[in-house]
């Protein structure tokens, strides 16, 4: 759309400008290309938090308590004070993470972790855009910046609250999915 408009195109009279169908399947490759390209740097600007071991302890604790015996099992040997985690209990902290995710993927009939996990990645996405339309706008009116700060702040804490999310499920999904398959047998 920005292809197009940099160009004088009127994007709601589409059919009365002189353009070329190649010239709109370029402009549509050239936006697939950006926003490929926009979403590989949301991921490594993102990947620091998707298994970070502040977060992973902070949902940990919100989940575990005295009932949930198959969690608290798994995690026997890991030290939750964050703050003093150590390159051992850091790494042991991430393992076991994982082998509750994938334990909760594999076996469990909860299908509510990946809609979160695209949430998260839509969002995530959607900070590059933002901001630069931020930019943009900055130029011409400070209302709109004001709104669109307002917005930034909220898709962060969004972001934010959902990977908790994600880290959340997959511990009580774990206590759950292992107690359903004991009862089971």
């Amino acid at each position: 759309m920005f292809f197009l408009d940099y160009y004088g195109v009127d994007l709601m009279s589409i059919g009365s400008n002189d353009i070329s169908p190649l010239t709109v399947l370029g402009a549509v490759v050239a936006s697939y290309i950006i926003g490929m390209g926009n979403h590989v740097i949301a991921k490594k600007l993102w990947g620091v938090f998707r298994n970070n071991n502040f977060l992973l302890s902070y949902s940990l604790k919100k989940a575990k308590n005295e009932y949930t015996k198959k969690l608290n099992s798994l995690i026997e040997n890991v030290n939750l004070d964050c703050y003093k985690l150590d390159l051992q209990s850091k790494i042991l902290l991430e393992d076991k993470y994982n082998e509750a995710y994938s334990y909760v993927l594999e076996e469990s009939c909860y299908d509510g972790i990946p809609i979160i996990e695209g949430q998260v990645a839509f969002l995530q996405s959607m900070v590059i855009p933002g901001l630069l339309i931020l930019m943009l706008l900055s130029k011409y009116d400070s209302a709109p910046l004001l709104l669109g700060g307002i917005l930034l702040f909220l898709l962060f804490y969004l972001i934010f609250d959902r990977i908790l999310l994600i880290h959340k499920l997959v511990w009580e999904y774990y206590e759950y999915t292992k107690r359903i398959k004991e009862v089971k047998q």
